[in-house]
């Protein structure tokens, strides 16, 4: 077993760290690029027009 604050709790902690940081960024860019084609899309004038509506 790994004790916390033991010289390799720590680097397993910075892994993770760095590694979800990672997958978010991606996450992110993926979402934005999706949303990127939303706009430009007739879906998007669809669902501001029902966002509109209600």
């Amino acid at each position: 077993m790994l004790h916390e604050g033991g010289p390799g709790f720590k680097t397993i902690q910075q892994d993770v760290r760095s590694f979800s940081q990672t997958l978010f960024d991606s996450l992110a860019m993926a979402a934005e690029a999706f949303l990127m084609r939303l706009k430009s899309s007739a879906l998007m004038d669809k669902f501001l027009l029902m966002m509109d509506q209600s």
